[in-house]
């Protein structure tokens, strides 16, 4: 869908002049004599004046496509979000669910785990018993054996592993990633290692906002270590 954007004749002279009064502004960025001063406010005033008339002409044009937009938005929006909300609460339960299942799964591991080591170390001490038993009995050889015997069972043993099998069937539909995140706990700890260097100070980023409101709630009148109040002058010229 093409638009056709129409500037009036007061907005087409405005836009013509625009780049004379920068020019002018490049070219006198330092003022240093009292008609620079008394030409520069002018040129503020003139600026200013063609700045409101053309953002309200800007406006003008960019309000009923705004508007559409924002009817857009109320068509879809609630439905959408209904849609995610749905979306976020079965997640939410699969998530879950297979959590519970995997801790069941490994529960199941641990139990085959050690079963298979009390199992070895049965063996294994079984084997032990016959080799000192035979060589109370003076026989060496069935000794050795016991002890051949005992080594490759320990070896055989090492390298088995048992798994527990899963307890759900995982749907083609979907997978699963870590996502990683993090949390303060500790707000005084995390500055103390900021401070000490061995955390990013970046971490512990000064709130500007905050220190903003407070410079010009206090006017200077306020001493936070490390921090530096002052004021600049801003230049206020009527349009």
């Amino acid at each position: 869908m093409e638009t056709t954007l129409v500037l009036t004749r007061q907005a087409i002279e405005i836009k013509a002049k625009t780049t004379e009064l920068h020019l002018w502004a490049l070219s006198h960025s330092k003022i240093e004599t009292q008609r620079d001063y008394d030409y520069g406010v002018a040129l503020i005033q003139e600026v200013k004046q063609a700045y409101k008339f053309l953002d309200e002409e800007r406006t003008k044009q960019t309000a009923p496509l705004n508007q559409q937009i924002r009817d857009i938005n109320d068509l879809y929006k609630p439905t959408l979000a209904t849609l995610e909300q749905a979306e976020t609460t079965v997640k939410k339960a699969v998530t879950t669910w297979k959590q519970i299942e995997q801790a069941k799964r490994d529960a199941e591991q641990k139990r085959l785990e050690a079963e298979q080591e009390q199992k070895r170390r049965a063996q294994q001490a079984e084997l032990a018993r016959i080799a000192e038993e035979a060589r109370k009995n003076g026989s060496e050889e069935a000794a050795r054996n016991a002890e051949i015997k005992a080594a490759e069972l320990e070896k055989k043993n090492s390298e088995a592993t048992v798994l527990a099998a899963p307890t759900f069937a995982r749907n083609r539909a979907e997978s699963t990633r870590k996502i990683w995140k993090a949390e303060v706990q500790d707000l005084k700890a995390l500055a103390a290692a900021c401070v000490a260097g061995t955390a990013d100070l970046a971490l512990i980023q000064a709130n500007d906002k905050l220190l903003g409101s407070m410079a010009r709630g206090s006017q200077g009148g306020m001493t936070i270590p490390g921090v530096r109040f002052y004021y600049e002058e801003s230049l206020a010229v009527k349009s």
